[in-house]
This record gives C-alpha cells, sequence and structure tokens, in this order.
C-alpha cells in the first residue's frame, strides 16, 4: 500500500517534505509552551472616552472586583448564629494560613466598629452640617425625645451588648452618634445584615459573609486558580472538625476569581474542540474530493504551519495570547486552507503537472485575495480595541504566512505531479458546473428576493455590557444568584473614587465630594452617597461644621437641655453627673479634628493603590428619582481628583463605541478592497460585481443577526472585516477567474469554481466548530462568521455567474 502512495507521489521531494514536517512539529511544541491565556476583556478597552477610561483605571488601580466572598449557612435553612461565627473563624485560619490574602474576615467591621463609637461620641462637633444641627439634631431636644432616648440607653446597658457602652453614653446620651452610624449602612452588605461577634449576620441569622482581600488581581488566571484551590481546602476542612459534623454546613463562594477561572476553563476546552473539529471536518472533506486524498489532507498544511507560525509571532511581542485570538484559530485553519486548496486542485490533475506551474496558475487569483484578506485583518489596528487589534494580526499573520508556504515551500516539496489514475469519489465539478453553468436566472431572482426582506432587519443592534461577555458554570451562576437573594448587589453600579498623594490630600478631596454628594442628594439626584468626610472630615469641613456646631449650641439652649436632663436622668437611674462629658463637649469643644484610624481605614473604603502610590477611598452611591448618568458624570468630573465607576454608563458608551468602531472598520475594510480590485482588474464593471456581492452578504448577515436576536458585541465587530476581507475572495476568484479565460467553460474555471466551493467549504467548518462553543465570546464569532461566510458562498454561486456571463459575454479576447 505504502509503495502505491509513493508512486502516486513520486514527484516529491521526500527529503525536503521530511525537514518541514519536522520544523512544522517542532513549531507546534514551542508555541505550546510560550502560549499564555489572557480572559481579561477589561483590560484590553480603548481608552479614548472618559466614562471607559475612568472605569478601567478604577478597576485596574482599586480591588473592588477582586474581593471573594464566602456565604455561610446550613443545607437544612435552620439559624445557628454562634456554628456559623465558629464554622466562620476557621475558615478564616485557613485561608490567612495560604498566603493569598491581604485580609479575611470582618474583624475590622467588630473591632473597628467598637473602636468607631468612641470616636463618634467624642468628636461630635466636627460631625453635623449646620442644616443637620437645625434639623435632625433640634427634633432630639424636645422632652419627650429625651425620656425616649434615656429610656434606651437604660435598656442597653442592662443588656450583653451593653458592655463597655457606659463612656459613650455618658459622651452621646442624645444618640447623635446614631445619626453619623446611618451613614455607614450604605459598607454594610443587605439591607439588614448586622454585626455579631465581629461577623456579618443576614437579618434571619440564617447566612453569615466571610469577605476576602486577595493580595493579586483575580484576573490572573495562574493566581486565580489557586485562590479557588484554597478556598476548596478550607471548605473541605470543616468535614474534619467534630463540632461541625452533621450540620451540614453549605459554603457559598463568588468572586472575579470564579468568573476568571470558568472563561479560561470553557474557552480552553471551545477553543481545542474548534480547532479539533476543525481539522477532523476539513481533513475529511478534502479526503473525499481529491483524486489522491494523501495529497488533499495537505491542504491543511498551509494553513496550520501559517497559524502556528502566526501564534509564534505574537508570543514574541506580547506576554499573553487573548481567548478569542486563540479562539478564532480553529476559524483560521478554516480561512487560511483556501490557500493550499487552490494550489493542490492545480496540482492534482489529471494530466501531469510541476509544483512552480501549479504555483503560477494560482498566483494572481490568490495574490489578490490574500491582499483583500490580509488588508481587512489589518483595518483591526483602527479598531480602538486591544482584543481585537491582537486577533486581526494573528489572522493577518496567518493568511500571510499560509500564502507563503503555498508558494515557497510547495513548489519546493512537489517537483512534479504524475496524472491522477483515477477520477473524484465525490464530484465535484459536475456540482458546481451545474450551478455556475446553468441558466441560474430563478437562482438570482430568490437571491434578490432574500436581499430585499432581510434588508428590511439589517439594522444592526450592539451591546454594550460587558457581564454579556463572560460565560460562567451552572454552579458560579447558581451561588451568584443565591447569594444576590441573600446579601443584594455587593458591588452596586455606581462608586465615586478619589484619589491623593496622601492621606491629608484624600481627606481635603473627600470633603469636596461630600459637598457634591449633598447637593446632589438635595435635588432628589441620588437617594444615598457614603464619603469617608461624612465620620472624618479634612481640616475645610472640620473647620466649618466646629463653627457651625458652636452657632447653633447657644447657652440658653445648653441651659434648657441641662434642666432637661436633670429632671428626666434620675427616672432611668443615671447619676447627677453622668453626662457631664457631653455638656462639657458643648461648653468647650475638643480643638482638634479627629485623626484618621488606620485600623479604621478598610471599613471606610480607604486604602492605597496597588503600586502604593496614592491614597483612594471609594464612595458608593445610590440614584435617586431624577438620576441622570451623563449629568452626574460630568458633574462629578468637575472635581478634582474624581473618577467615576459607572456600570450603567460604561454600557452606553461602548455600546456607541461599538458602532463607531463598527462603522469605521467596514469605511476601512470596503475602500480599501475598493482600491485593490480597480488596481488588480483596471477597471471598473467587475469591481462594481465584486462590491455588490460585499454589500448582499453583508446585508443578508445582519438581517439573519437580527432575526436570531444576537446582537454584536467586540467579537461581532468582526462581520464588518468577514465578509469585505474573507467573503469577497469567493467573487474575486469568480471575477478574476472569468475576466482571465472569457470562457465560463474553460476547464481551469472549473478548477476555480472547486476551489471556491471548498474555500467556503472548510471556512464553514471553521466558524461552525466555533459557533457551537459555550464560550460567548468564541459562539458570537463562530455564528458571525458562518452567516457571514455561507452568504458570501451562496452570493457567489447565484448572482455572480449571471451577471459575469452578461457582462463578459460581448468581450473579445485581449
Amino acid at each position: 500500500m505504502m509503495k502505491k502512495i509513493l508512486l502516486k507521489t513520486s514527484g516529491v521531494r521526500w527529503p525536503t517534505a521530511v525537514i518541514v514536517a519536522a520544523a512544522v512539529v517542532a513549531l507546534a511544541y514551542v508555541v505550546q509552551s510560550r502560549i499564555k491565556l489572557d480572559s481579561d476583556v477589561i483590560a484590553g478597552l480603548p481608552a479614548q472616552d472618559p466614562a471607559i477610561a475612568d472605569t478601567v483605571y478604577v478597576l485596574s488601580h482599586h480591588d473592588v472586583l477582586d474581593s471573594v466572598y464566602l456565604d455561610l449557612s446550613f443545607a437544612s435553612g435552620e439559624a445557628d448564629p454562634n456554628i456559623l461565627v465558629a464554622a466562620a473563624e476557621l475558615l478564616r485560619a485557613k485561608l490567612e494560613d495560604s498566603g493569598l490574602f491581604r485580609s479575611v474576615g470582618t474583624r475590622q467591621y467588630g473591632e473597628g466598629f467598637a473602636r468607631l463609637l468612641l470616636t463618634v461620641a467624642s468628636h461630635l462637633p466636627w460631625l453635623f452640617e449646620e442644616q443637620e444641627l437645625r434639623g435632625r439634631v433640634a427634633e432630639l431636644l424636645s422632652a419627650e425625645s429625651i425620656r425616649r432616648t434615656l429610656e434606651e440607653n437604660a435598656a442597653l446597658l442592662k443588656r450583653l451588648e451593653g458592655i463597655g457602652q457606659a463612656g459613650v453614653i455618658a459622651r452621646d446620651p442624645l444618640g447623635l452618634r446614631n445619626i453619623v452610624l446611618a451613614r455607614l449602612g450604605m459598607l454594610l452588605p443587605g439591607a439588614e445584615a448586622r454585626i455579631f461577634k465581629g461577623h456579618v449576620l443576614s437579618a434571619d441569622d440564617r447566612h453569615l459573609l466571610l469577605p476576602a482581600q486577595p493580595d493579586s488581581p483575580s484576573t490572573d488566571t495562574v493566581f486565580a486558580s489557586r485562590l479557588a484551590a484554597a478556598v476548596d481546602a478550607a471548605t473541605d476542612s470543616l468535614t474534619g472538625e467534630a463540632v461541625f459534623r452533621g450540620r451540614n454546613i453549605r459554603v457559598r463562594s463568588v468572586g472575579a476569581f470564579r468568573n476568571t477561572l470558568d472563561n479560561e476553563n470553557y474557552s480552553r476546552t471551545d477553543a481545542r474542540r474548534a480547532a479539533w473539529i476543525s481539522l477532523a471536518g476539513i481533513a475529511l472533506l478534502l479526503f473525499f474530493v481529491f483524486p489522491r486524498p494523501q495529497l488533499g489532507l495537505l491542504c491543511l498544511a498551509p494553513a496550520l504551519t501559517g497559524t502556528l507560525l502566526s501564534l509564534f509571532t505574537l508570543s514574541l511581542f506580547h506576554k499573553s495570547i487573548s481567548i478569542l485570538a486563540l479562539g478564532f484559530g480553529g476559524a483560521l485553519i478554516g480561512i487560511a486552507v483556501d490557500q493550499g486548496i487552490a494550489y493542490l486542485i492545480f496540482l492534482d490533475r489529471e494530466r501531469e503537472t510541476t509544483g512552480w506551474e501549479a504555483s503560477r496558475s494560482v498566483w494572481v487569483v490568490s495574490l489578490a485575495s490574500t491582499l483583500t484578506t490580509v488588508g481587512s485583518f489589518l483595518a483591526l489596528q483602527f479598531s480602538g480595541f486591544a482584543v481585537l487589534r491582537q486577533l486581526g494580526l494573528f489572522a493577518a499573520l496567518g493568511v500571510f504566512y499560509a500564502f507563503l508556504f503555498v508558494h515557497l515551500v510547495f513548489p519546493l516539496v512537489f517537483s512534479s505531479m504524475a496524472p491522477a489514475r483515477r477520477r473524484r469519489f465525490f464530484r465535484l465539478e459536475s456540482a458546481t458546473s451545474l450551478r455556475a453553468l446553468g441558466n441560474g436566472r430563478a437562482a438570482a431572482l430568490a437571491g434578490v428576493l432574500l436581499f430585499v426582506v432581510l434588508a428590511v432587519f439589517a439594522k444592526p443592534r450592539f451591546q454594550g455590557d460587558l457581564k454579556a461577555l463572560n460565560t460562567v458554570s451552572p454552579e458560579t451562576r447558581e451561588s451568584e444568584e443565591q447569594f444576590s437573594r441573600t446579601w443584594g448587589d455587593v458591588i452596586r453600579s455606581v462608586f465615586l473614587m478619589v484619589e491623593g498623594d496622601s492621606l491629608r490630600e484624600m481627606q481635603q478631596r473627600s470633603d469636596e465630594l461630600s459637598f457634591f454628594l449633598r447637593e446632589q442628594t438635595e435635588a432628589r439626584k441620588i437617594s444615598a452617597a457614603f464619603t469617608p468626610a461624612l465620620v472624618f472630615p479634612g481640616p475645610e469641613a472640620a473647620a466649618r461644621r466646629g463653627a457651625a456646631w458652636r452657632s447653633f449650641w447657644t447657652s440658653e439652649r445648653v441651659e434648657s437641655l441641662r434642666r432637661d436632663f436633670r429632671r428626666i436622668q434620675a427616672e432611668y437611674g443615671f447619676s447627677a453627673g453622668a453626662f457631664e462629658p457631653f455638656f462639657r463637649s458643648l461648653d468647650q469643644p475638643p480643638e482638634d479634628a479627629p485623626l484618621f484610624p488606620e485600623e479604621l481605614m478598610p471599613l471606610m473604603g480607604v486604602s492605597q493603590s496597588r503600586d502604593g502610590a496614592k491614597w483612594m477611598s471609594l464612595s458608593p452611591v445610590v440614584s435617586g428619582p431624577d438620576f441622570d448618568r451623563e449629568a452626574f458624570f460630568l458633574e462629578a468630573k468637575a472635581l478634582p481628583g474624581i473618577r467615576v465607576l459607572d456600570y450603567g454608563l460604561f454600557a452606553d458608551r461602548f455600546a456607541g463605541l461599538l458602532v463607531n468602531g463598527f462603522f469605521r472598520m467596514l469605511l476601512i475594510c470596503i475602500g480599501g478592497l475598493a482600491l485593490v480590485l480597480l488596481v488588480f482588474f483596471c477597471e471598473l464593471t467587475l469591481p462594481s460585481l465584486v462590491l455588490g456581492h460585499t454589500v448582499f452578504a453583508l446585508v443578508c448577515t445582519l438581517g439573519t443577526l437580527n432575526l436570531l436576536g444576537q446582537p454584536l458585541n467586540i467579537p461581532g465587530l468582526a462581520v464588518a472585516i468577514i465578509i469585505p476581507g474573507m467573503g469577497s475572495d469567493f467573487a474575486i476568484f469568480f471575477t478574476r477567474s472569468y475576466q482571465r479565460y472569457l470562457d465560463e467553460r474553460h476547464p481551469a474555471l472549473a478548477l476555480f469554481r472547486n476551489a471556491v466551493f471548498l474555500s467556503a467549504a472548510t471556512a464553514l467548518i471553521g466558524f461552525g466548530a466555533l459557533a457551537v462553543s459555550r464560550h460567548v465570546l468564541l459562539h458570537s464569532i463562530g455564528l458571525t462568521g458562518l452567516l457571514a461566510i455561507g452568504y458570501s458562498a451562496l452570493g457567489a454561486f447565484i448572482l455572480l455567474p449571471p451577471l459575469l456571463r452578461r457582462v463578459l459575454r460581448d468581450r473579445p479576447w485581449p
């Protein structure tokens, strides 16, 4: 059998073939060892738009999205806070021992809360604006309010949680601290969460929240896998403790690290499956089409080599490869394989041929299609998206390397080729010629009707929500949904980040932000917000509030309050001098504003940037009835050192960016295509047919995507380059070959039609393999490419032949 195969390919230079094969295998090994996958889409977003730039900056410099949250509960649904706290302490110890976390647990809520109570009660003069003093504080000065407050204080001191509260009550018998502490409500997850033994419990005591802050970004796939292993190991340790046996404590973990791992796992699996499906499907197709099946399989060699060389080139200049680019490798095999198909179709014929002869036969047509494909993929460099720039460069290099392989390596491997001794198993020539050489009027009219119908739905819809680009496992999705039902939206939709080169500068800017947010609240634009300045003001805010405090507490008002306290406090068992610390603060307010204790910084949302260069505070904001995202963003950005993280505004601006990117790339690709066509055809009629074919495929693709409810996202922008760059190749093959031979029944034209059919079939296999991916990014580009290539092939076979027949009918042979 081997002897027969060797005889059939007697023109092969085997030493050269072996060297080339060995080089490809070595290249595959090197590429595999150098590839590092990158699933972080946010890091590669364009920063020209201020709202998008702020989002990227906050997420890059603050760890707001890196937090890991563990939700502890009993599978039975029972409430036992003490056991949940014991389990949380064990998990905290295990996670801290892993060395992967900067902090674990909510001890800052418990330990810091006690410190905060005393700090607030001791520094009341700096914590109230004039409006609050004349409003909420004044309401607490009536005799009825004093009696109610003293009754609550007396009851608190008799309960267990009142231990250590006597000093706080002595400094604040009116409960003014409660007005201040109410401002901290936004910092606690859940609407009615409470602190119990230093841990956050849900209102029904059935759930305990254990947050943890990793010491590295969770978008790093290697670090994310280490986090997952540490969390799983800590969770498994609960079963080894006797006190927890039989209690069936359930631990749900959520956080960006889970999304990172799920995206990485799905993308790797889908990319690998797409590559194998493409290889198997294309190999099977080529095996049955070529007279010598072993030669048909060699059509894959240029595509595989081009893909590997492209990945190797990218690895020299990029530290990591985007999941989108890697997943596109399967489709690239189907795209670049048309180079080998066209060459080997002219080589594997029923007459003797040579390697260089086959190269010359396809050179002119192949060069035109390669230039349009490479140029269109390079147009992605103007997309504004780093991930698309990398994908475009990857695809352009892959096609270019495949072209070089066909015309430089194949002629060296094949010196000559004996005539094929058997006819094709699948009569491809008959099928393609029947379609192209028939009258075709009915098919062309059907194509025009299809174009008209789909044009009605061809308005593209763009999706700017990056969350929709994440692909997570059912387990992760279920955990996130349960977590949201219990604790609400921990990551709120709007944040304001204040930066300063020093803690003092950050406090000063936080004061300015606090004043701005108060104005926004009074205007009903926002309903709630928190800044550290509400509790720890900077110098200017402290001076303003101190002056308002002294102005409010006139000697008459203080004396009236003393009389009411002397009359009422004895009724609840308080001694005559129990509240002297409070009255001294009225007569002689402290001179200095409270310093910002370091242990309270995490509680206040204050931290240093990841590089330690700046101090930052992150302030959550809740929108109000008259909230306007655009206006709020512009007004907030007028303040110094403010960054706005608004997911809703980001989605709107990002969708607009997709619109601009889509039409910009479409114009660039079609303009470049028109230029190349004019150069190669040296006339206007035939280029117009190619451009008309491009419009047909584009409109039909957009219309079908709309009918399927598939919006255009980041990978969906590829439709703007797939059709002008790749789909137009089919039209170029037809028109260029028709122009060259001027006889649609010329034997060479049959070979070109075969090449177009096989090129379309292999590209459809490649994109189809991506279309069945579970990862939304890969599925999106697969479906888009599948429709684009399908309609491009359809237009080439049913619209171009009758049009070319009419245009070239009366042209003389040159």
